[in-house]
Order: C-alpha cells, then sequence, then structure tokens
C-alpha cells in the first residue's frame, strides 16, 4: 500500500520521497505474519522455528523471550560504537519477551503515532548525539482502524453509509485512550464476521487513511 512500491493511491508521499535518498529493500519478506516472530527474526537473524518467540497476551505464561547465546542486532551496533535506542508501542513487542536486548534506550509506550515520532526525533536531535541505530514502532497502521476523521473522509466512498462508518465516528468522537481501549473490546467488534462487499471496501480505505496519517507525522 506505499506508492514507493508502486500503489496507485497517495497514501505515503513522504515516504516515497525520504526512499528516494535511502536503501530501498524491493524484496524483502517478513518471517511472520504476527508482530512478535516477525520482529525477533529482524533482530537475532533466525527463523521463527529457531527463536521459537511467539505472539502473547500480557503476562502469559507462554510468553518467550529471545533466545540466549544469539547476538542481536542492537548488541551488535553498540559493540561497533552505535548509540541505540528503540521507541516502540510495546504489546507484542516489549522488554517481557527481551526485545529490548542490546538498547540502550528502550521507550515502550503505546500512543498516536505522532507521539512516538515526537519522542524519537526528539532523542535523534539531542546535542552532540553520535552515529546511531534507532528502531521506531507503532500499531497505529492496524485494527481498529481509527485514523482522523479529515483522512477517513479523504480516504473513504461518500457513498458508503453502512454500519462500519457510524462506529468509526462514534469512535473518533473518543480520547485516544478510550477509543484503544473501547475498541479492542466486545463493542467495536460486534457483528463484524459478517461483511458485505461495501464494508470490505470501506475498510480497506481506512487501511489506506491509516498509512497516509502515519506518513503525514512521520513528514
Amino acid at each position: 500500500r506505499l506508492e514507493s512500491y508502486g500503489y496507485r493511491r497517495p497514501t505515503s508521499p513522504n515516504i516515497a520521497a525520504l526512499s528516494k535518498r535511502s536503501v530501498t529493500f524491493e524484496a524483502a519478506q517478513a518471517q511472520a505474519s504476527q508482530t512478535a516472530p516477525s520482529h525477533a527474526s529482524l533482530f537475532v537473524s533466525e527463523y521463527g522455528g529457531a527463536h521459537g518467540v511467539i505472539n502473547v497476551h500480557g503476562g502469559s505464561s507462554a510468553m518467550r523471550g529471545l533466545p540466549e547465546g544469539v547476538k542481536t542486532l542492537a548488541e551488535l551496533a553498540s559493540e561497533h560504537g552505535l548509540e541505540t535506542a528503540a521507541f516502540v508501542s510495546g504489546g507484542n513487542l516489549t522488554r517481557g519477551m527481551q526485545m529490548n536486548r542490546g538498547f540502550g534506550l528502550w521507550d515502550e509506550r503505546n500512543e498516536d503515532i505522532s507521539l512516538r515520532v515526537k519522542a524519537a526525533t526528539n532523542w535523534m536531535l539531542a546535542p552532540g548525539r553520535k552515529p546511531f541505530l534507532l528502531l521506531m514502532h507503532s500499531y497505529q497502521v492496524h485494527a481498529p482502524y481509527l485514523p482522523p476523521r479529515d483522512f477517513v473522509d479523504a480516504f473513504t466512498e461518500p457513498s458508503y453509509q453502512g454500519p462500519l462508518r457510524e462506529r468509526t465516528y462514534r469512535y473518533l468522537e473518543l480520547s485516544g485512550a478510550e477509543a484503544w481501549k473501547g475498541a479492542v473490546g466486545p463493542d467495536y467488534w460486534a457483528g463484524m464476521l459478517d461483511y458485505s462487499p461495501e464494508d470490505v471496501h470501506f475498510l480497506s480505505d481506512l487501511y489506506d487513511a491509516e498509512i497516509a496519517y502515519l506518513d503525514a507525522a512521520l513528514r
């Protein structure tokens, strides 16, 4: 869904501009479809079957940490003189899984992408900052899809007046914390296993709107 990979909707002009002066991996593949195992593979360069990290809910006895005796990307960067920091949103990317291993700073808060970007850029621009490795992670482009109203209206079809539009607007009236808490509960998800094609199209548009909001924050 990114313009730099050929998507035709204007979801990500700032990421596209950044990619033109960056290294862009054209054939990268995630090693898992979930947060914890995918990031663990990034950090230790092993397949999920080797490192064994899985998605779990906080406090679960099934929670596993990064394997011992394997050097992480952050540890390797630190050994070579880079400062290391991570601004993440917790959940399945957390200290409890030892994901912070090797990071000099691990800032873990589930908040709006604009606040995660602000925290990261404040750290990057601090006086005397040396060359660094920085990780920024957000659940912004993740269900529940609740981008600001102007992004919703810009990317969704006005003709769609199905139940998901009313539900979206209702949650957007709440504070960010209230919306997130409610939208991971039964009220938000009620009846959402029986989509019409129009509902699916609306959700797809909301996903694009979330990307566009994240892209605007990254600018």
